[in-house]
């Protein structure tokens, strides 16, 4: 345990971040540069809220099949980076192609 780093606090931040509805590539780049700003502010744990990578109200999964990314992937090349340099944690809401199961709607926290 001689690297672990107990803070007495943190700083939190929900994100308002809202999605393009369909644009995958743009959404993930949009939400590199939405987390590099909140890093610059000094978050330590950042909360984006769901399907931010793919955007929102899709009819079926047929329609946002186009749309989903896999982890690790896109979404993932795009933001560990960041976290990886920041030291900031986040939290984002991703429409995944999951290889076992298919489409799930998940959320993950990323570091």
């Amino acid at each position: 345990m001689d690297n672990v780093i107990i803070k007495k606090s943190s700083k939190v931040a929900a994100v308002d971040f809202v999605p393009a509805w369909g644009d995958l590539d743009g959404n993930i780049r949009r939400l590199a540069e939405a987390a590099e700003k909140v890093a610059e502010q000094g978050v330590d744990y950042a909360v984006f809220p769901e399907t931010a990578v793919s955007g929102y109200l899709f009819s079926d999964s047929a329609e946002l099949a186009p749309y989903l990314d896999t982890i690790p992937g896109k979404t993932t090349a795009a933001i560990l980076p960041i976290l990886a340099r920041t030291g900031m944690y986040m939290s984002v809401g991703i429409a995944e192609r999951d290889t076992d199961t298919g489409l799930l709607n998940a959320i993950r926290i990323l570091d």
